[in-house]
């Protein structure tokens, strides 16, 4: 050993390669004795015809269940591709109307759009206003409550 190295960390340093020999030396010990004595023991098992018809029966109950949830899948695609059908047909007349029927339309959604733009501002005042009276209704409690919570 380096005589410039204090006798504790020499004792701690010899004591750390011994425990890293050590242990090297049981891992390969405990590999030489899975090779020679437990890997010869270990056979491939061979499948009787009972074991492989059972295989058999089990995978053909999984590709059962496998076509059945596939089945429903397509099912519900089906349904939507119907839906989307459907609209594509709707959508197609709206577009085939003529001047006089598409501006008959226009005028329609026209004058919904503007119904549901003075209904959501009525609503809005109203919030608006009931949030304010609100607002001053708690400031007027609050102060005679906290002075009687503080009493």
């Amino acid at each position: 050993m380096r005589e410039d190295l204090p006798p504790s960390l020499e004792a701690q340093l010899g004591a750390g390669v011994l425990v890293l020999g050590l242990a090297l030396a049981l891992g390969l010990c405990v590999h030489l004795v899975r090779a020679r004595w437990l890997r010869p023991r270990l056979k491939p098992l061979a499948l009787t015809y009972p074991d492989r018809i059972l295989m058999v029966k089990e995978q053909l109950q999984s590709v059962g269940s496998l076509l059945r949830e596939l089945e429903d899948d397509l099912a519900t695609r089906t349904k939507l591709l119907e839906q989307r059908q459907a609209d594509a047909d709707r959508y197609e007349k709206l577009a085939s109307l003529n001047k006089d029927q598409a501006k008959a339309v226009e005028d329609l959604v026209g004058r919904q759009f503007k119904r549901q733009g003075k209904a959501s501002a009525i609503y809005w005042w109203v919030g608006l206003v009931l949030a304010f009276v609100v607002g001053l209704v708690v400031n007027w409690i609050s102060g005679p409550l906290w002075a009687w919570l503080n009493r």
